[in-house]
């Protein structure tokens, strides 16, 4: 193990994050490789810097095209899997135009980070994760950033994993009409 990649913990060289990351997520099946690695990385547990100059170090080893193919979908704009599935889903639907993780600044809330943003149209679309939206408190903060959302114009689409993996199509059709209501779509 290079040095780079250790760190001595009470006496004991053990591997630092990023390297321990890397490690877990080639020794399980891609699934569940990509869903390690959304959570980290939305906890912030380790960035993707770290991640892509551990995984530099690493080339080679057992599982080291697997975490190169997820390090790129984690560079790809979006944050978590089930955003890059969205991606797809409207790209192979021909809907162009969003912006991933758009910022924008609303009144009585303050800055928001929206998950795929049409801005021309003031469509967006969030992508709901049971991880990150099951307790009072993130249910709580939800409603406020949306509320702040459609009183500044904005038309809100929600998805979730399910949709997006069971019925894509759904949702594509969703974004579509909205942004069919709102003004010229941008399409392949």
């Amino acid at each position: 193990m290079p040095p780079e990649d250790r760190v001595v913990v009470d006496g004991v060289a053990v591997t630092k994050k990023a390297t321990t990351v890397l490690a877990a997520v080639a020794m399980v099946e891609a699934m569940e490789g990509a869903r390690l690695l959304d959570h980290v990385l939305q906890k912030g547990a380790v960035d993707l810097a770290s991640l892509q100059r551990a995984h530099r170090r690493s080339t080679g080893r057992h599982g080291s095209s697997r975490c190169a193919a997820l390090l790129r979908l984690a560079a790809g704009g979006a944050r978590s899997e089930a955003e890059r599935i969205a991606h797809r889903a409207l790209s192979t639907g021909g809907i162009l135009g969003w912006h991933a993780d758009h910022a924008v600044w609303l009144n009585g809330y303050g800055r928001a980070v929206l998950d795929l943003a049409f801005v021309e149209q003031r469509v967006l679309v969030e992508i709901d994760g049971w991880a990150y939206h099951r307790d009072l408190r993130a249910f709580l903060k939800d409603a406020a950033r949306q509320n702040a959302l459609v009183l500044d114009g904005w038309v809100v689409i929600r998805t979730s994993w399910y949709e997006l993996t069971e019925d894509p199509d759904r949702f594509v059709a969703n974004v579509r009409e909205a942004l069919s209501d709102r003004g010229p779509l941008a399409m392949i």
